[in-house]
């Protein structure tokens, strides 16, 4: 995604999501690492729904 746009730092959060999740709550809490990836892949889904029905600006325009 990074090359494919020109722009490699837009792979920044999803880098720290990952170290997130492989320190924080895998090792720290000692939730399985399928339960993580699966909360990434929802995450993931909400993000790309949110974004493709531009809920953002119309939530945005209400409330501002």
């Amino acid at each position: 995604m990074g090359i494919y746009a020109k722009y490699s730092f837009a792979l920044a959060p999803v880098i720290g999501l990952n170290v997130y999740f492989a320190f924080s709550v895998v090792l720290g809490l000692g939730i399985d690492w399928r339960v993580a990836l699966a909360a990434v892949l929802l995450e993931g889904l909400i993000f790309i729904g949110l974004t493709v029905t531009n809920i953002s600006i119309i939530t945005t325009s209400l409330l501002g």
